[in-house]
């Protein structure tokens, strides 16, 4: 709107940081929990921990969208975007400290695979 409006491009790279941070990482972490659980034999239902991890995905996506609207001091933009960065980067990390030990045992049904 304000494009049409104004002629002002407002949004920067915020939609491409939409999708690959709130939609492709989230996809991601949710498919990739599912799937660790599923194969390894445990129930698919996700913690309270996941749950965390997934809104702090979404969190961490607002935060980078935030950063690309035109503010007047540069330093509050910077300030959105270390935020979205420590925050991805701690979801990420968390997940895989969670889930790696997974890979690495047996299935706990028994079940070969």
């Amino acid at each position: 709107i304000v494009l049409n409006i104004s002629g002002d491009y407002i949004l920067n790279r915020a939609p491409l940081h939409a999708i690959t941070i709130g939609f492709a990482t989230s996809l991601l972490i949710a498919m990739a929990s599912r799937v660790t659980l599923g194969h390894s034999g445990r129930m698919l239902r996700l913690d309270r921990i996941s749950w965390i991890l997934f809104l702090g995905l979404q969190l961490a996506a607002v935060a980078r969208i935030a950063s690309d609207f035109q503010f007047n001091q540069l330093l509050e933009s910077h300030s959105y975007n270390l935020v979205s960065v420590a925050l991805w980067l701690i979801c990420i990390g968390v997940w895989f400290i969670k889930f790696a030990p997974i890979y690495l045992s047996k299935r706990i049904d028994g079940k070969p695979g």
